[in-house]
């Protein structure tokens, strides 16, 4: 595409000419009327227009265009670009009360110079007091009979073929200048990426004034010689299905817009939905940042309609690139740490619990040069830091048209030392690796509290978790400097008719208060806004920037003046709760790590099973009917592998290991796996004041040595170090070198929660800063169960029916569950990911009951009284 005299007019021409009787586009209406136009008949309208525009338009060659989407439009377009008229699409004000489409199309106006309109003769009174001299021009209704035959001006690839305003996500719209060239470039990249041919059929709600419309679904079917589906925007917010059955009606292969309307539609689809979404072979997602829980969603219910959850094919794009950047129907999404992200870093983690998923764009090497830069220093950045994105290519603009200043600042930036100019920095972070560019956010939107970097995504997604409500209703999370500091605030669309002053009192707690524990910041305000209040660009994305605009001038009613004092005020006392900062498990059913605890959980698996053979012979100790020296029970919880353990590892003889009670090796398995949880290594817990508090109540495998060597013959001092209660708790202080309290706690049922309240009260204390707690349990010998088969404890049949009337017993089970607590302060300092928090604990006995192991309703009630009251 280097030829000087190739243009998008000799494109467009020579398709619409070659096209014949097939359908290049097909509109449906607002009443669901669909008309169809073939390349036939599409070109003959397009010349016919190009004649009248030569005629009508005058020396000053630039024309706005304002229409819905609809056959006016594309012809129109299209018109102006075979008749080299710079045409500049702008949205259609919905009435003359649409005060931001207005605005749009006055500043445009303003830059441009533009003395010419081409809109529909039915629109014509939005602008009848329109305060500027230009023509309103209706291109259908004007008569052509005196118009020359039209003939095609001379263009060149370098000349401007339209200027494409941006959405303003980030600041004010600005109209970038687009030459043919450039389009072109931009066309054959897309065609290469989402592998269109002329048999492609696209679809689209999306408007034809934003780029991912005009290019995605105008250009990019002609370029082709494919054929376009065209939705208005209003019909698919008012149906979202709509889109999908369209997609099913017209065999659709390529369709897409911004995550939100993948949600939508998710939430809306019917299993039972007659739907046939195979033919979709590129689901493109075009948005700012893609949830990944969203794409997985939106799978889960498409599939059950055809829909292959290979064709997703999440695309990086903007206005300054003509559209396309980056994209591929591979989903590379990498695990970050989210702490190292708010230091402007990537570390990828494997562990999806607490990492953030970021897609990755496949980028052609061949269309862009992509650079990671330091925006301070201007120096490139190495491979795992975050920096601005700044891109090279031939489909890049040439800059915002009559804007010199922000031209220069924007498609012109150089690296510091470097001779070439021309890199564009398109205002988002990201980094770039294995030539796939992962986009973090963008740089306006960043919050930057206290010295750290915080997504206002994250934040939003934050607060929908706090106050969940309709897919449609949005959030904004922005920040203002108020007495010298950055504070946060929230904006957040919900429907407040009907309720109380006192209900959206709670509700700002509440959300106040999971930001505070999901991101440790404290709001400045929360405010509650009618749905569609959130200032929104033109492709439906929240304008962050546009929101902060309107809350410094007091556009939310007063809510300057309201909340903030009362807000922070009841946000919880974080120095008297304990964060839970990591954690591991091995329990039943196979649950070894927290994803498979939480997989049992979810899918409802029974982890309950007969005594394995290699514990002990059930059938030998087995009895309907108790008697001395038997079980009433066949059933058990039972982990698995208990006799295995990597004792070199832990620095720890083969020899000592033998003796040692399998407690004690799982305790220091899962207590490795729980720091490692928590992001704290081995060397940074050396020396350390780290408490460890351990609940166990069971010597099961002392008992088995006994039995089997009645003498002590073989017993050797490693044999009462790897049996005692207290060396469970002490091997893992000498292991790890902490030199906080270690505990080990034996109060039966409750041990792990007596070891996790010791644990909570040593941090608020001050004894340690760190501690890890929990408990250990394993069924090697019949022995307890025996017992407690006397006491009428167990249920026969493996069930546990807490708070039924058929309550017959209870089933013993083992495992081991750590969790690792910090002082809150040292949490919130070190960004650790805080899992949940300990608000309180309290303890106490029973006292005296109907039985010494009877519970007493008034000393529980007491106790529960006791721990409100302190901890409220």
């Amino acid at each position: 595409m280097d030829n000087a005299t190739y243009n998008l007019s000799s494109m467009i021409l020579t398709r619409l000419k070659s096209g014949g009787e097939k359908v290049a586009f097909t509109f449906i209406s607002d009443n669901n009327e669909s008309t169809a136009i073939s390349y036939d008949q599409l070109n003959k309208l397009v010349l016919q227009k190009a004649s009248i525009l030569h005629s009508e338009i005058g020396s000053n060659r630039i024309a706005l265009l304002v229409f819905p989407t609809c056959l006016e439009f594309v012809t129109s377009f299209l018109a102006c670009i075979v008749s080299n008229v710079i045409a500049v699409p702008l949205p259609l004000p919905k009435s003359t009360k649409d005060r931001v489409s207005f605005e749009r199309v006055l500043g445009a106006l303003d830059v441009t110079g533009a003395k010419t309109l081409l809109l529909r003769s039915s629109d014509f009174s939005l602008f009848a007091n329109l305060d500027f001299n230009v023509q309103l021009l209706d291109l259908d209704s004007t008569n052509s009979g005196n118009s020359p035959t039209f003939i095609a001006p001379n263009i060149e690839a370098k000349d401007t073929a339209y200027l494409q305003f941006t959405s303003g996500s980030s600041g004010a719209p600005r109209g970038v200048v687009l030459s043919h060239r450039n389009v072109l470039e931009n066309l054959a990249s897309i065609k290469r990426a989402f592998n269109h041919s002329e048999s492609t059929v696209t679809l689209s709600w999306l408007p034809l004034h934003h780029d991912m419309g005009l290019v995605g679904h105008v250009l990019q079917p002609l370029f082709e010689g494919g054929s376009s589906v065209l939705i208005p925007p209003s019909k698919f917010l008012r149906d979202p299905l709509l889109w999908l059955r369209s997609i099913d009606k017209y065999k659709a292969n390529t369709s897409g817009g911004p995550a939100f309307a993948y949600q939508l539609c998710a939430s809306k689809l019917k299993e039972n939905t007659d739907l046939d979404l195979s033919s979709w072979k590129n689901a493109y997602v075009g948005s700012d940042h893609i949830p990944a829980e969203v794409l997985n969603n939106a799978s889960e219910c498409f599939s059950r309609h055809g829909f292959d959850s290979a064709s997703w094919l999440p695309c990086y794009g903007l206005a300054e690139v003509t559209l396309f950047v980056g994209g591929t129907n591979e989903r590379n999404v990498l695990m970050l740490d989210v702490d190292a992200l708010a230091k402007n870093q990537v570390s990828v983690l494997n562990e999806e619990l607490r990492g953030k998923p970021i897609f990755g764009y496949w980028i052609n090497s061949s269309d862009f040069d992509v650079k990671i830069v330091n925006p301070e220093t201007l120096i490139e950045c190495t491979e795992d830091a975050i920096g601005e994105i700044w891109l090279r290519g031939r489909s890049i603009g040439d800059g915002y048209y009559q804007n010199d200043v922000a031209s220069h600042q924007t498609f012109n930036r150089k690296l510091r030392g470097a001779e070439n100019e021309g890199y564009l920095c398109t205002g988002d972070l990201g980094f770039f690796k294995d030539n796939r560019l992962y986009l973090t956010g963008r740089s306006k939107d960043l919050i930057i509290i206290r010295g750290v970097n915080h997504y206002p995504q994250d934040i939003e997604k934050t607060v929908l978790m706090a106050d969940p409500g309709p897919v449609h209703h949005e959030v904004a999370c922005f920040s203002v400097e108020r007495k010298g500091h950055e504070q946060l605030v929230v904006i957040r669309e919900s429907r407040n008719r009907g309720t109380t002053s006192d209900e959206q009192t709670i509700r700002r707690e509440l959300i106040a208060s999971k930001i505070a524990d999901n991101h440790a910041i404290q709001v400045s305000h929360v405010v509650f806004v009618n749905p569609g209040t959130i200032a929104r660009t033109t492709s439906g994305k929240i304008s962050r920037s546009q929101c902060k605009k309107d809350f410094l001038a007091n556009k939310y009613h007063d809510a300057l003046a309201e909340q903030s004092n009362s807000q922070q005020r009841k946000i919880p006392n974080m120095n008297n709760r304990v964060p839970i900062v990591g954690m591991a498990c091995r329990f039943p059913g196979s649950a070894n790590s927290l994803d498979e605890f939480w997989a049992l959980l979810s899918e409802g698996r029974d982890a309950i099973s007969e005594v394995p053979a290699d514990r002990w012979d059930v059938d030998q100790y087995y009895s309907e009917v108790a008697q001395a020296g038997k079980m009433n029970t066949r059933w058990g919880g039972f982990i698995d592998d208990v006799d295995q353990f990597d004792p070199q590892f832990f620095s720890i003889s083969p020899h000592e290991a033998a003796e040692m009670d399998p407690q004690q090796r799982i305790l220091l398995e899962t207590s490795w796996r729980a720091f490692e949880h928590a992001g704290i290594t081995k060397e940074q817990l050396k020396g350390s004041n780290t408490g460890v508090f351990v609940g166990i109540s069971n010597g099961d495998y002392l008992r088995l040595k006994c039995k089997k060597d009645p003498d002590f013959i073989d017993f050797n001092a490693y044999s009462g170090l790897g049996n005692a209660y207290s060396i469970a708790a002490n091997r893992i202080s000498y292991v790890f070198d902490l030199r906080g309290p270690s505990v080990a706690v034996d109060t039966a049922c409750s041990s792990s929660l007596t070891a996790i309240h010791a644990a909570v009260k040593s941090i608020l204390d001050g004894e340690c800063e760190t501690a890890i707690a929990g408990g250990i349990n394993l069924m090697l010998a019949p022995d307890a169960t025996i017992l407690l088969s006397q006491f009428g404890m167990m249920a026969d049949d493996g069930r546990c029916k807490t708070f039924d009337n058929s309550a017959n017993g209870y089933v013993r089970s083992e495992g081991c569950g750590m969790v690792v607590l910090r002082r809150s302060e040292l949490a919130l300092e070190n960004r650790d990911s805080i899992l949940a928090w300990i608000l309180g604990s309290w303890q106490g006995q029973d006292g005296r009951s109907n039985g010494i192991t009877s519970p007493n309703p008034d000393a529980q009630k007491q106790l529960l009284l006791n721990t409100l009251k302190k901890h409220r």
